[in-house]
């Protein structure tokens, strides 16, 4: 049987754990028509990554991915008869066939194939792989808790900065990709932000940088990125929040904060579906936040409305619009004046028809009694529910809270929700705090993140990439 194969990789080093596409001919050089799988199915390649000695790292196929993740052995494509002198070529995306991210290093990878039982394989070319360095990271879970998307910023060794996103599942499956989705500027990122997911079918998240006073994005799913925005000017010392908001058209809002004259002023950034943007500045006026916006969106009647939401002493400010038709619709304004000051709040998840709600965790009355819950609804005059949380641990000081996150859609004085105070974190069940095994020094680029209804610790840094742990009691 006289089967040529040739291999083509990319002509620069690769990513650990990125997107790694390989192309493979299969020529027919003999007198009779061979049987293989056409170039638009499953791939009947087997890649093989062998180190300097020639000992074997890792293998794996499409086939073999497929069956991984059904649990069964997935189902053979029908072959078709290649012509004497015709070719079939493969295009695959390999990374997730090895079961974990390649280490770093210089390999060589073979393709062989299978046919009426002889193995044939291609001349082995180099494969070099470059550890992940991020200079900055982020991680964001959806409304659920079931989908976390990660954002890196890597700087390759010619000094070109790439931003790689991935999405992983809460269902389980092979470990996700890092895709390429942007290429940044010469300088690091100052900022980085998106939102956990679009509402459309394909899906996606909307991503957005910034460098100095310019922000952009772009629309990141599986396979491409199909819109994109900006440069948006933002105001002189903005910097982008971590956390936007996504539409139910597919587009999203992001918002920048900073002070312009020595006041505050919110930079609201409206990304319809197609990359189109309107830029509002929004001056707070003689308000002093004392915690940083967040956004929310509420979907109630079906038409979406979208808070900017920050806190001053006990008191939550607002400013509220439609994305349909901008601008806002009025000044900032109090919504609530609360018992106690406020040490922490978020949005909590939008449900489909529900207005907007801010989950808030207040300073204890006094030194001895534990810190405070409530939850509010935005657009609503109903006066929220304050309620005492299980008391903390001895020793334990409630008045610097400085994180947390509620597992669950709902809210609840007994948990489960994690806080951190100073460099711990707690987790709260069933009316009870554990300690979680984690430290949170912020020089260490660490983040807690809720994910698959539980807390996860995600690390990064030049030095030691990127990992993501299970904060456990």
């Amino acid at each position: 049987m006289n089967l040529q194969l040739k291999l083509v990789l990319p002509t620069e080093p690769v990513i650990s754990g990125a997107v790694l596409s390989v192309k493979t001919t299969v020529q027919n050089t003999g007198n009779a028509p061979v049987d293989l799988p056409p170039a638009k199915t499953l791939s009947p390649l087997t890649f093989t990554v062998l180190d300097a000695s020639g000992r074997t790292i890792a293998t794996g196929g499409a086939l073999d991915a497929v069956s991984s993740r059904l649990g069964v052995p997935g189902p053979k494509p029908p072959p078709q008869p290649l012509a004497p002198g015709a070719e079939v070529v493969y295009q695959e995306e390999i990374s997730s066939y090895f079961g974990r991210p390649l280490p770093a290093g210089k390999y060589q990878l073979e393709a062989t194939v299978r046919v009426q039982g002889a193995v044939l394989g291609s001349t082995r070319a180099p494969l070099e792989v470059l550890a992940l360095t991020p200079e900055s990271a982020l991680r964001v879970s959806d409304a659920n808790g079931s989908v976390l998307t990660t954002l890196a910023a890597h700087k390759r060794p010619d000094g070109k900065r790439i931003l790689f996103y991935s999405q992983m599942q809460a269902q389980g499956g092979p470990p996700p990709t890092l895709r390429p989705v942007l290429e940044l500027g010469a300088g690091q990122p100052t900022a980085l932000a998106l939102c956990p997911r679009v509402f459309t079918e394909i899906g996606g998240v909307w991503v957005a940088t910034q460098d100095g006073e310019a922000c952009r994005g772009i629309l990141a799913r599986s396979f491409d990125a199909t819109a994109a925005f900006g440069p948006v000017a933002l105001r002189p010392g903005a910097k982008l929040l971590e956390t936007g908001v996504p539409l139910p058209d597919g587009g999203a809002v992001f918002v920048a904060f900073g002070q312009e004259s020595g006041k505050p002023i919110l930079t609201l950034i409206n990304v319809s579906p197609k990359g189109e943007t309107s830029v509002q500045y929004v001056s707070l006026g003689s308000s002093a936040p004392t915690k940083p916006p967040v956004l929310a969106v509420s979907l109630e009647g079906g038409s979406p409305r979208v808070y900017a939401v920050w806190i001053e002493g006990a008191s939550v400010m607002a400013s509220s619009f439609s994305p349909a038709s901008p601008p806002l619709d009025a000044a900032p304004a109090k919504i609530h004046d609360l018992p106690n000051r406020v040490l922490a709040f978020q949005p909590a998840p939008a449900m489909p028809e529900e207005p907007a709600k801010l989950d808030l965790i207040l300073a204890p009355t006094a030194d001895e009694e534990p810190p405070l819950y409530s939850r509010l609804t935005l657009g609503s005059s109903e006066r929220p529910g304050v309620a005492p949380l299980p008391p903390l641990p001895k020793g334990s000081i409630a008045r610097n809270v400085a994180l947390w996150l509620l597992p669950i859609a709902g809210g609840s004085p007994t948990g489960p929700m994690v806080i951190s105070i100073g460099n711990s974190a707690w987790l709260l069940t069933d009316g009870t705090w554990q300690a979680l095994s984690v430290s949170l020094r912020s020089s260490q680029g660490t983040q807690l993140v809720r994910y698959a209804n539980r807390p996860w610790l995600s690390t990064w840094s030049p030095q030691t990439g990127l990992s993501l742990e299970a904060a456990k009691p």
